[in-house]
């Protein structure tokens, strides 16, 4: 398990914070022994050692560069995944001693010990850094609160504690970031060592060889040292932004100048609309007339219509009193073979009034139904009456095949305006929403990286007595865009901003 570690509330002095370098212990380093090192803080410290033959290959250089990777030197390139920090592993060769008869380190610790001065060990800080030989990651980093080192009457169960301690401790720290969460933007150290290596060389202020640093090395280490490296990035990013931001002005402009292009002819397709307007306002004249005239015509044959059922349900009546009688007289008859005869007789007058019953029933259904639709289109007929000025129909249905080609073409313009119509509606409703084309580019870019905007002249309102001092004020600004912040309050901020009359006067 992995704890956050918040480096911006562990301050400019990350985790270890004033804490102060007060042991150093060192298993599988160099030929290092794995007793732990007081270390005093404040004091001038001489390493000296006895190899075998002189003091060369003693470990001294090794235990200072442990001193230096714990402390994150920059030396030693921690960005790179600490590819060099595993060469402080043992090695029997350059000790002079068989790697038959000496394996190589595989696995190692350096143990750094942080505490403040005259404070008991409660207040210590842990830092354990692990050293492999066999590949990424080369190196990790972990820590923990109090005094935590491997104890062990030897090398070996000391190594063995070890073991157990690192798969202990919880809070990790990436060797790559090792020193922004352990001692913040400044360097905790700076070393120059002469080194068989074991780290690469790189030019150092405390070289002896300071005269060949170039005058941009020097100053980079100048402003490492003074922990002022974010500042130079952050300017760096602000220069790269501005040449960014000039070149979208640029292409804003241009941006602008084919809107303006495309607004002319948006202007002339409105144009286009209302003399489409005036010639369908025309043609819906005529059509009225035509649909007046029509009503006359059909009112003539209503009423003929009507004439001829009435006369159709006299004939029907006749018809069927004739078929009454013949019923009348067939139930008189008493003499069979007269009887028979009648019936005969009858049945021929019965089957030819049937037949003419039928067709009778089948006009009157038919002239019912026109009836019924006449009635219907009456008071639409009627309304149209009223609009008809008495020319004859002639003329309308002449001045309405005259119009038929320029009803079409007025047609196709009215459904091209209709077009342009919804779409400067749509450009409107973004528009009033926040999303004119001036903005729209940026506050989709923040509106993708979560972070919520609105143009800034869409959230300033101005006071009627404030406004003629304030708008030429905002205008340069009216296509940047600012961040809003919903629940927030107080003047000109949160997500709307409000300039009262009596800052009219004072410095925008």
């Amino acid at each position: 398990m992995t704890s956050a570690i918040d480096i911006e509330a562990a301050g400019l002095g990350g985790v270890v914070g004033r804490r102060d370098l007060i042991a150093l212990q060192t298993l599988e380093i160099g030929t290092l022994t794995s007793h732990p090192i007081p270390i005093i803080p404040g004091q001038f410290i001489t390493v000296a050692g006895r190899g075998p033959v002189d003091s060369n290959g003693s470990g001294k250089t090794t235990f200072l560069s442990a001193i230096t990777l714990i402390l994150a030197d920059p030396q030693w390139r921690l960005h790179e995944s600490g590819k060099y920090a595993a060469r402080l592993l043992f090695r029997p060769e350059p000790v002079g001693l068989s790697a038959k008869e000496h394996a190589p380190a595989t696995v190692g610790y350096i143990v750094g010990v942080f505490g403040e001065r005259d404070a008991d060990e409660r207040s210590a800080l842990s830092v354990w850094i692990r050293l492999q030989s066999g590949g990424s990651p080369y190196a990790e980093v972990r820590w923990s609160d109090g005094l935590v080192l491997a104890r062990g009457a030897d090398d070996a169960e000391r190594l063995e504690t070890a073991h157990r301690t690192w798969a202990s401790l919880r809070n990790r720290v990436p060797v790559t970031r090792i020193g922004d969460v352990l001692y913040g933007s400044s360097p905790r150290c700076m070393s120059y060592l002469h080194t068989d290596g074991t780290r690469p060389e790189a030019p150092s202020l405390v070289s002896e060889e300071l005269s060949h640093l170039k005058p941009e090395e020097i100053g980079d280490s100048l402003i490492a040292l003074a922990g002022l490296t974010d500042l130079v990035d952050k300017e760096s990013d602000a220069r790269a932004k501005r040449v960014e931001i000039e070149s979208r002005y640029a292409e804003e402009r241009s941006r602008d100048e084919q809107r303006r292009l495309e607004e002319e002819s948006d202007l002339a397709a409105v144009a286009d609309r209302d003399r489409a307007r005036e010639h369908v306002a025309r043609v819906t004249v005529l059509r009225r007339l035509h649909a007046a005239r029509r009503y006359l015509d059909v009112h003539a044959d209503d009423a003929a219509m009507a004439a001829q059922l009435d006369e159709l349900g006299g004939r029907a009546d006749e018809r069927r009193d004739a078929l009454r009688l013949a019923q009348e007289e067939l139930d008189e008859l008493a003499v069979p073979e007269e009887l028979q005869q009648r019936v005969a007789e009858l049945d021929g007058v019965h089957q030819s009034l049937q037949e003419d019953l039928s067709a009778l029933i089948g006009e009157e259904g038919r002239y019912e139904g026109e009836l019924e639709r006449l009635d219907r289109s009456r008071p639409a007929l009627a309304r149209l009456v009223e609009l008809w000025d008495g020319t004859p129909a002639e003329t309308l249905r002449a001045d309405l095949d005259a119009s038929a080609p320029e009803l079409e073409e007025a047609g196709w313009v009215l459904r091209q305006a209709d077009a342009a119509v919804k779409e400067a509606r749509t450009a409107l409703e973004r528009f009033q929403a926040g999303h004119d084309p001036d903005t729209a580019a940026s506050l989709a870019r923040l509106d993708a990286a979560g972070l919520p905007a609105a143009g800034l002249l869409d959230a300033v309102t101005l006071d009627e007595d404030a406004r003629a001092a304030w708008e030429p004020r905002l205008w340069p600004y009216r296509h940047a865009v600012a961040p809003t912040a919903p629940g927030s309050s107080g003047a000109c901020t949160g997500s709307r901003a409000t300039c009262p009359a009596r800052s009219a006067t004072s410095a925008p």
